[in-house]
């Protein structure tokens, strides 16, 4: 019997993985390879970009953290991970807080929209109450 680490990194994203859905996985790999020919899931692995079914990849260690990019289409986290493909260090840092910053701007600017909606609808349930009772 298949050590469960052992199976967790031979299976990895596989399409018929049980383990596609997980957040990330830790692979053991003693060779440093990394296969993605059966894998539809983009990955980050180490930081490296790994587009689906791409064949072998030589990570150059034993140890390989994969992180999926688009499981459920991806969205806005996916496209700030390309932004940050291939940065390394403080560059990829400084990439991740820009990111973080705009996402955070964003969402405010979402909320204030929001609540202006709110207010235009009740100024509008007013005039329409205020108009039938004339």
């Amino acid at each position: 019997m298949m050590d469960p680490k052992e199976y967790i990194s031979k299976m990895g994203y596989r399409d018929d993985s049980p383990y596609r859905k997980s957040p990330y996985l830790d692979i053991h790999t003693p060779n440093g390879i990394i296969d993605m020919s059966y894998t539809g899931t983009p990955l980050f692995a180490n930081g490296q970009y790994l587009p689906p079914y791409s064949g072998q990849h030589n990570m150059g260690t034993q140890n390989v953290r994969e992180i999926p990019v688009a499981q459920d289409g991806g969205g806005l986290w996916w496209r700030e991970m390309k932004d940050c493909a291939g940065l390394t260090g403080q560059s990829l840092i400084d990439c991740q807080a820009s990111n973080d910053y705009k996402r955070i701007e964003g969402e405010k600017k979402e909320v204030e929209f929001n609540k202006f909606l709110n207010k235009v609808n009740i100024l509008i349930m007013l005039y329409i109450n205020f108009s039938l009772n004339i």
